[in-house]
C-alpha cells in the first residue's frame, strides 16, 4: 500500500484563479475535495480558490462547461491558516440566466446554489451539506450520503431528495410534487406552500411541518413507532385529514413522530 505524504498548507499557499469566463447553458462538475458554490453574478465565470494541487480542469464542450478535479491521492494536506477563506470552486452566471442541466458529483465538500433558475438538477454528494437558496429548480434528483439538506425561499418542482445520514430543513418553499426520503435524520418544513402531492418518507427520525395549511390542503400521517399529531388531533399508527384535497402531504416514518401544526 502506498504511504501518503503529509504537506502543511499555510496562507501563502492559497491562490485564486479565474479558470474561465465563457458562456454556457449546462454544467458538469466532478470534484473530489472542494466546496462548490454556484450563484447569480455579473458574468459567466469559473473561479478557484485553494492550493494549486487541487485546481480543477475546466473545458467548454459545446454548451457544457466541464469542471473536473483530479488530486494526487498519495498526498494528504494539513491546513494551518491564519485567515478564513471560502475555498473551492465558485461559479457565477448573469442575472436572468436559465441553466438547462446542472450535474454535480462531489466526494467531499459542501454544495451551495443561490439565485439560480435550473431546468434539470442532479446532485450526488458523498460527504458534505447541500444548500439551495432563492432558486427555482424545475426537475431533479438530489442524493446526499452523509450531510444535511437545507433550502430557503425556493421552488422545487418534481425534485426527489434522498438523504442517507443527515437532516432536512426547508422554509418559505413552494413544493410542486416531489419527495423527501431520509434513512437516518429529521425533516422540518415551515411557512411553505404545496401544489400537488408531496411525499416524506423517513426510516428513523421525526417529520415536523409548521405553517403549511390551507383549505385545499390534505394530510396523511403514518408511523410504526411514534405519535401522529395533526393540529389538534393525536393518534398512533395512522391519521389523516381532507384526503380529497387537491394538494396533499404524505408523511411516513418507521421510528419517530409526525407533527403538523
Amino acid at each position: 500500500m502506498l504511504e501518503k505524504k503529509m504537506k502543511r498548507i499555510t496562507d501563502e499557499d492559497i491562490i485564486k484563479h479565474s479558470l474561465s469566463s465563457k458562456e454556457f447553458t449546462n454544467l458538469n462538475i466532478r470534484l473530489l475535495d472542494s466546496d462548490t458554490r454556484i450563484e447569480e453574478g455579473d458574468r459567466f465565470e469559473v473561479i478557484f480558490r485553494g492550493i494549486k494541487e487541487e485546481i480543477p480542469k475546466v473545458e467548454l464542450v459545446g454548451n457544457t462547461m466541464n469542471v473536473e478535479q483530479n488530486i494526487d491521492e498519495s498526498e494528504d494536506y494539513i491546513y494551518k491558516l491564519n485567515h478564513r477563506y471560502d475555498l473551492g470552486v465558485e461559479i457565477t452566471v448573469p442575472k436572468g440566466t436559465e441553466l438547462d442541466k446542472v450535474n454535480i458529483t462531489s466526494l467531499d465538500g459542501d454544495i451551495k446554489l443561490r439565485k439560480l433558475n435550473v431546468n434539470n438538477l442532479y446532485i450526488k454528494s458523498g460527504d458534505g451539506d447541500i444548500n439551495v437558496e432563492d432558486s427555482t429548480i424545475h426537475a431533479g434528483e438530489i442524493f446526499a450520503l452523509d450531510g444535511d439538506f437545507k433550502s430557503d425561499n425556493s421552488d422545487l418542482i418534481s425534485v426527489a431528495v434522498q438523504i442517507d445520514d443527515g437532516d432536512a430543513d426547508m422554509k418559505r418553499m413552494n413544493l410542486d410534487s416531489g419527495s423527501m426520503n431520509i434513512i437516518d435524520g429529521n425533516f422540518k418544513l415551515w411557512d411553505s406552500h404545496l401544489n400537488g402531492k408531496y411525499y416524506v418518507r423517513n426510516s428513523e427520525g421525526d417529520n415536523e411541518v409548521e405553517g403549511v395549511k390551507d383549505d385545499d390542503y390534505g394530510y396523511v400521517l403514518d408511523t410504526l413507532d411514534g405519535d401522529n399529531v395533526l393540529f389538534n388531533q393525536s393518534r398512533q399508527g395512522h391519521l389523516e385529514k381532507n384526503t380529497r384535497a387537491k394538494n396533499i402531504m404524505y408523511m411516513k416514518t418507521m421510528d419517530g413522530n409526525n407533527i403538523v401544526k
